[in-house]
């Protein structure tokens, strides 16, 4: 039984990296969604401020025109927008996050599973259970990586060779 409950602890563990893989990367693209978002949207209010206050020849904040500073304002919402369109932040954090669930609740289904084959004392279950384990935790990998990689922008299907 000791062999099979290492080959199910090598599964788990691979399992867990995945885990922290996606916990990692989909707060981080949780965070950058949210800061360009909420970036572009203080851009679009400051632009309708500075252009219905200041007065065209008047200097505004730190010196700059009106006309300057709105400009650098709606170059920066335009940058955040495009930014988090191109690199697919919001639709990334979503299935990295479904992705790291699906794996835990894999791993809890596991982790029930063994604990009834070795009461059972089903060793060729847990080495099964072990295998199953690490295939539907690549399977979901697999799947979070296609999902993922079909919301980013593919640089040859937007330019059209003549």
């Amino acid at each position: 039984m000791e062999e099979a409950s290492q080959a199910f602890l090598v599964a788990q563990e691979y399992a867990q990296k995945q885990i922290d893989w996606y916990s990692l990367f989909g707060i981080t693209k949780l965070i950058l969604f949210r800061i360009t978002g909420v970036l572009s949207i203080v851009c679009a209010i400051f632009i309708a401020y500075f252009s219905a206050t200041f007065d065209d020849n008047k200097l505004t904040f730190f010196n700059f025109s009106k006309k300057k500073l709105i400009t650098i304002l709606a170059i920066l919402s335009a940058l955040c927008v495009s930014l988090s369109g191109f690199f697919g932040w919001k639709g990334a954090w979503e299935t990295h996050r479904i992705a790291q669930f699906q794996i835990e609740a894999l791993v809890v289904e596991a982790k029930i599973q063994k604990f009834k084959l070795e009461s059972d004392g089903d060793v060729a279950g847990v080495f099964i259970l072990a295998d199953e384990l690490s295939q539907k935790t690549a399977t979901i990998v697999q799947n979070e990586s296609t999902d993922y990689f079909a919301l980013i922008p593919n640089i040859n299907e937007a330019v059209k060779r003549p």
